[in-house]
């Protein structure tokens, strides 16, 4: 099913280019500035449908065409003009200017890539080196772009340029280089104050069906994700424990976006309490209005649940998994769990060390730290309470005034059903030694779930 989607949207975005450029030609409304655009559209669907032949040699059908139409786009611009085609293109930085820093400080910004100038040497690795990692990461997932790859890599220590990425990426999958490239989307505008003055809140319900909720937040000025958890409800009190942790970690947001979910009253009530009411310190409205982190959410998908989501399709379609089957769902919850909290923690990590191009190449982190200190003292209280030491005995009260205004809430919530174990405490200690759903990171687990729905039908 993913093959056909990936071949046909390639396809589309390839008809839709070639349909534009006809028409114009056909109208006579070609400028010479046209032309130009043109090229370097073609030239990149070229490079692009070359990628694809790889893994689709059916698009070989469509090269010869193309090139005409290129040939004839050239004529009309003139041989006087010679085109040149998009390139990737190298740069190197010299970092922001020196400040007067402790060594903790500087410690700090060199551990997250804030500097390159204060690191002593970067690490140079061989290309079957490179092959092989990228290799690892995208093997069962090849929606993984160069930012989000070179994140990763930036996680386990290995710091290489973004060009040298993009083109081991190229060598290990040219066909998914064509598929990331036609999905590409047009930025909008999109500004907060500063760090801590607005997170995102929300919950993604793409693993619902199989009991298993994400909640997440980000903050908007840098993007730095706060938090990300999969739970086995959508309760508000398990909503908020994430969120109190990551507000320990970097500071109690001025405000908060939510959509008008239950699950997310806790969050409401604490924010009221803790900011105030009546100055929107709980925002809350339509999921289509948090872009922030839907945007995040398809990222998420494309880069780390998508595996889980097809995976599990792929065991209800050879009948290994009935959804409506509770041991079958325990089961599938007790492989999967951890091995998607473990997935979900590479891809935090790897998103908010990831390079943005609209912010001269810095990091969600690197953005967060850079506000954090050039806004510092000027009156934000989400950031100049990160400077003040404060003991917080009981995190799920902190700040929290029950008798106080709470915000209006209504039916929007989704409901998530709890699994009972079904065997015994003493089989499931008895299974936990017999099968660990940690064990096998490298491949998809499918024969640790079968293990331990064999273990729970025979105790049955």
């Amino acid at each position: 099913m993913a093959y056909n989607d990936n071949f046909y949207g390639f396809l589309s975005v390839f008809q839709t280019i070639v349909n534009d450029i006809v028409r114009t030609l056909n109208n006579d409304d070609a400028s010479f500035d046209f032309m130009d655009v043109a090229l370097n559209r073609l030239n990149a669907l070229w490079r692009n449908l070359g990628r694809m032949v790889t893994a689709y040699p059916q698009c070989n059908l469509l090269t010869e065409d193309f090139q005409r139409l290129i040939t004839i786009i050239e004529d009309i611009k003139g041989s006087e003009t010679e085109h040149i085609g998009l390139r990737l293109s190298q740069y190197g930085g010299i970092g922001r200017p020196r400040y007067h820093i402790s060594r903790e400080q500087l410690e700090f910004l060199v551990e997250i890539g804030f500097s390159r100038k204060c690191m002593a040497s970067l690490l140079h690795v061989s290309v079957s080196s490179i092959n092989r990692r990228l290799r690892r990461i995208t093997q069962f997932n090849r929606s993984l772009g160069q930012r989000m790859v070179q994140g990763i890599l930036k996680t386990e220590g290995i710091v290489l340029q973004r060009q040298r990425i993009a083109e081991s990426l190229i060598r290990v999958d040219e066909a998914g280089v064509a598929i990331r490239w036609c999905r590409t989307i047009r930025r909008r505008s999109y500004q907060v104050s500063g760090p801590n003055a607005l997170w995102h809140v929300d919950g993604n319900h793409k693993l619902i069906r199989w009991g298993m909720v994400i909640h997440g937040g980000i903050d908007g000025y840098s993007r730095m994700l706060t938090f990300l958890n999969l739970a086995l409800d959508n309760k508000a009190s398990t909503t908020f424990q994430p969120f109190a942790n990551a507000c320990q970690g970097f500071g109690v947001p001025s405000r908060v976006r939510t959509d008008h979910g239950r699950e997310n009253l806790d969050i409401a009530t604490f924010m009221i309490a803790h900011r105030g009411a009546d100055r929107g310190s709980i925002i809350t409205g339509r999921s289509v209005h948090n872009q922030r982190i839907e945007r995040l959410w398809r990222d998420m998908f494309q880069s780390c649940t998508c595996v889980f989501h097809q995976l599990f399709y792929f065991l209800e379609r050879n009948e290994c998994l009935d959804v409506t089957n509770e041991k079958h769902l325990w089961c599938l919850q007790y492989i999967y769990a951890p091995r998607i909290k473990a997935a979900l923690h590479v891809f935090k990590d790897g998103w908010n060390r990831h390079s943005l191009s609209s912010e001269q190449g810095h990091s969600p982190k690197q953005l967060f730290v850079l506000g954090v200190l050039q806004q510092a003292g000027q009156g934000h209280r989400g950031i100049d309470d990160l400077f003040v030491q404060e003991e917080i005995g009981d995190i799920e009260n902190y700040g929290i005034d029950w008798a106080g205004p709470v915000p209006e809430t209504d039916s929007n919530t989704v409901t998530v059903p709890t699994i009972i174990c079904p065997i015994s405490e003493a089989d499931f200690q008895q299974l936990r030694l017999e099968v660990d759903p940690l064990a096998e990171l490298d491949g998809l687990g499918i024969g640790l779930y079968l293990r331990a729905l064999a273990f729970c039908l025979l105790r049955l």
